[in-house]
């Protein structure tokens, strides 16, 4: 399966994937009419589903049948404009003194990326919590690492090759 959170007819994703070997390619609108919408109101950002809708359907994938899977999704959340759901609430964001002398860019701009950045990686950890939380625990393998560096372009490191570079995480 390969599922991406924005739309199949961004630079024809849909059309490409279909040719990489995956039995089923699934979109924002396919994700949409598949999760539960008790109680939701606000599905979509400017580039697709938002992340907590694609992590559900990829939990409901996993839990149902009895063959194995093998799931590709690539999330849209983290991307400029920057948006959240409006029901998110996160923890207060605080920025070092330090942290805002790194700083390259607009304040309030890198305020958006951190937030943005904050939601996605806290749909992550929801996401896996409910794994470990669940029978799947046993028999499921989750890969997660990111195309880009939240902080690429916004951050000055002082003289250090190694911070310098594309940090991206890696989660198994």
């Amino acid at each position: 399966n390969f599922i991406y959170g924005g739309d199949l007819g961004w630079r024809d994703i849909g059309s490409f994937v279909k040719h990489q070997g995956y039995d089923k390619v699934e979109g924002k609108l396919s994700i949409f009419n598949n999760i539960n919408k008790n109680k939701k109101t606000d599905f979509f950002h400017p580039w697709g589903i938002y992340d907590e809708y694609l992590f559900e359907h990829i939990y409901n994938k996993l839990n149902s049948g009895k063959q194995p899977k093998f799931i590709f999704a690539l999330t849209t959340n983290n991307h400029p404009p920057y948006v959240v759901p409006k029901h998110y609430h996160s923890q207060t964001l605080h920025l070092s003194k330090s942290l805002k002398n790194h700083l390259t860019g607009d304040l309030s701009l890198a305020k958006e990326r951190f937030y943005s950045y904050q939601y996605a990686i806290d749909q992550v950890g929801i996401f896996l919590d409910k794994i470990k939380n669940s029978p799947l625990k046993d028999n499921t393998i989750v890969a997660i690492t990111a195309d880009n560096n939240t902080l690429d372009g916004i951050m000055r490191y002082d003289d250090n090759i190694l911070f310098q570079s594309k940090n991206i995480p890696f989660l198994l």
